[in-house]
């Protein structure tokens, strides 16, 4: 949603600057490693495959994370990022598109038929963060404390089970999207939304829960 929310914001800036004549012309991007075409078999495959596979995922899953032992957490994790690559790149494709004609209507509905693709496909993970949450805090961040701006990157090169919370936690030492990239390999579009999550986190810190749930959006 905030990506969606994103765009639209971004959209009505470009929109504003074309009518006065401040943009010369839109970039023009090369997107062919992501997809060669919106209408190319490939995209269509990435969404059927998304489909089954967060609803297995939520099969295997669902209430079972307490229970997994180093081995099966792994894969577990391993599978989630997989999804969330698969995701991103779908959706990386979707909004570079859209940026390069913001005019273009059919250029916009593609953007919005994935987002809602993808928003509906992943809603079967809603469960994931709520239950990895709710896991023992000790065993989560055995290694936290000994994180630092040194080691986090290095660490992040492995396949450890708690990644996820790594990249959050490399993101807290102020690593940049690229490098936590660099490191992880994980797609930069999913570490932009566990950026965006810590964000909130450090306003909460700050601010507290704000009365008005908007505020926080």
């Amino acid at each position: 949603m905030a990506f969606f929310l994103k765009c639209l914001t971004n959209n009505l800036l470009l929109n504003k600057a074309e009518q006065s004549g401040a943009l010369a012309g839109l970039p023009d991007w090369d997107l062919s490693d992501l997809y060669s075409s919106p209408e190319c078999i490939e995209i269509s495959n990435d969404v059927n495959w998304l489909e089954v596979e967060c609803k297995n995922f939520a099969t295997d899953y669902e209430t079972n994370l307490s229970t997994l032992d180093a081995e099966g957490m792994l894969n577990c994790i391993t599978r989630y990022e997989t999804i969330e690559q698969v995701s991103g790149r779908i959706m990386s494709y979707a909004g570079l598109r859209y940026y390069q004609e913001t005019t273009n209507e059919t250029r916009s509905k593609f953007l919005i038929d994935k987002q809602d693709n993808i928003t509906n496909i992943t809603s079967h993970l809603i469960f994931f963060s709520l239950e990895i949450n709710n896991l023992d805090e000790v065993k989560l961040n055995s290694n936290k404390k000994s994180l630092t701006k040194k080691n986090i990157l290095s660490e992040l090169k492995k396949p450890l089970a708690d990644r996820i919370l790594l990249v959050a936690q490399a993101i807290r030492l102020g690593k940049s999207v690229q490098d936590i990239h660099k490191a992880s390999k994980i797609d930069p579009w999913f570490i932009a939304q566990i950026k965006e999550v810590i964000k909130t986190e450090n306003f909460i810190k700050r601010k507290g829960l704000p009365k008005d749930p908007l505020t926080i959006q």
